[in-house]
């Protein structure tokens, strides 16, 4: 079971004004099990009983109730993960070009 507190500081890591960035939210379970399988850190997952969680990976259950109060998706996934954004260094000489891309979202059905 998820605590209020927990609710709160995720929802909060929603929100674009927050002064604490080091900390991103990552949905579905593909793009959790690929965060899982970089060198990012990962803090906490938060996946419910439907999701097979994959060997040495320490997740918190909860339900699908609870998923939904910390998801920003219309049909949430089985599984959500808190994890630390990367410090990116760029290098012009080794790439010239850059492609930033802000507030990605599913589009509207």
């Amino acid at each position: 079971m998820i605590s209020k507190v927990q609710i709160k500081y995720i929802r909060s890591l929603h929100q674009k004004n927050i002064g604490e960035k080091r900390r991103f939210i990552a949905e579905g379970e593909k793009v959790v099990e690929e965060l899982l399988q970089s060198n990012i850190s990962v803090f906490q997952v938060y996946a419910t009983q439907d999701w097979s969680i994959p060997a040495g990976v320490s997740a918190e259950i909860i339900s699908s109730d609870e998923l939904k109060q910390i998801s920003l998706l219309q049909s949430p996934n089985k599984v959500l993960a808190v994890a630390k954004t990367p410090q990116t260094i760029f290098k012009p000489d080794l790439f010239p070009y850059h492609l930033f891309l802000d507030e990605i979202k599913d589009p509207e059905i």
